[in-house]
């Protein structure tokens, strides 16, 4: 659908419909987060849309857009973690999340199944997302994670399997490169 100035259509035919954009605000209070944004990332869980927002120094939470509130989020200990530097969804079900670090090493997390089927008008409070998968590079001087894409298992991956595509993450005397992460 193409909208022009004025509502007019290229042919001068107006039976086409015309939307409109309603603006969407989240504030940073409502995140509670700290540090620089890294990484915005959205999916849709069946007609629910999710954000994915990673934070330089709190790390990651889930907002649910139609709860308008947190979904999940990464429990914060201290800070042992790692800086994070991206991330991305895995999988089109909207319960896992990757995110890689400044150290090299890349954490899969997921939202429990419990949360996930919350209606989003009964949704009063966040639950910690878990730690599903915990990838070390083994290399004594990694480089950091630069970039993470979900690639779904087909005949072109490892054995078949649901991969990560990572650029980074070997040592840092190695120039930068790309990898297939096997998920299984």
């Amino acid at each position: 659908l193409v909208i022009h100035v004025g509502n007019k259509f290229p042919s001068g035919d107006n039976s086409g419909k015309v939307i409109s954009l309603k603006p969407y605000k989240i504030f940073r209070d409502d995140l509670e987060t700290s540090g620089d944004l890294v990484c915005i990332e959205s999916v849709l869980n069946g007609d629910r849309p999710f954000i994915l927002f990673v934070y330089s120094e709190s790390g990651a939470l889930v907002w649910d857009v139609r709860a308008e509130k947190i979904l999940s989020k990464i429990p914060h200990t201290d800070n042992t973690m790692s800086r994070p530097m991206c991330a991305c969804w895995v999988g089109d079900r909207a319960n896992c999340f990757a995110i890689g670090y400044e150290d090299g090493s890349i954490m899969v997390w997921g939202v429990s199944a419990s949360t996930l089927k919350i209606h989003p008008s009964k949704l009063t409070h966040y639950e910690d997302s878990v730690l599903v998968l915990h990838l070390q590079v083994s290399s004594r001087n990694p480089s950091s994670i630069k970039s993470l894409t979900f690639v779904r298992g087909t005949q072109g991956t490892p054995y078949g399997k649901d991969c990560l595509l990572v650029l980074g993450g070997q040592s840092k005397e190695a120039p930068d490169m790309l990898s297939l992460v096997s998920l299984e």
